[in-house]
């Protein structure tokens, strides 16, 4: 099936979608050793989701039938944008959503007027360090 997406900003109703999606792809996590814990991990919480409403940004990645399938999160720590989450619903992975999603998040920071995105992740994981490298 083929899927086109629309960015938008993010909104407090849209929440409780959201902490579904970062359960959903965590759920990948499940088959790496040594990272299962990830699967059942801590997840984020609705104020750090509003803080990216409030100071930052909450980008959601909608489908054609405008279902949210994915999403950012970002917010300024220190001179820089921080995207503190990006999350795609395991159906919608490897489809481009999270390149949108991170060109969007670059467009954000941008208008912060701010020259870096920085961002932790897993070095070993194959859709982690790589996947952000090739991003540039």
């Amino acid at each position: 099936m083929e899927w086109e997406y629309l960015i938008r900003h993010g909104a407090k109703e849209d929440i409780p979608r959201l902490s579904q999606i970062e359960r959903d792809a965590a759920k990948r996590f499940a088959r790496v050793q040594g990272y299962e814990f990830c699967a059942n991990s801590a997840f984020r919480e609705d104020h750090e989701f509003q803080r990216g409403l409030d100071e930052g940004a909450l980008l959601v990645g909608l489908t054609d039938a405008g279902a949210i399938a994915g999403f950012a999160l970002l917010w300024r720590v220190d001179d820089n944008a921080h995207l503190s989450e990006l999350n795609v619903e395991r159906r919608h992975q490897g489809r481009g959503l999270g390149r949108l999603l991170v060109e969007h998040a670059e467009s954000w920071a941008k208008d912060q007027s701010v020259d870096a995105i920085t961002l932790t992740t897993f070095r070993d994981i194959s859709w982690n360090m790589p996947y952000y490298e090739a991003l540039g």
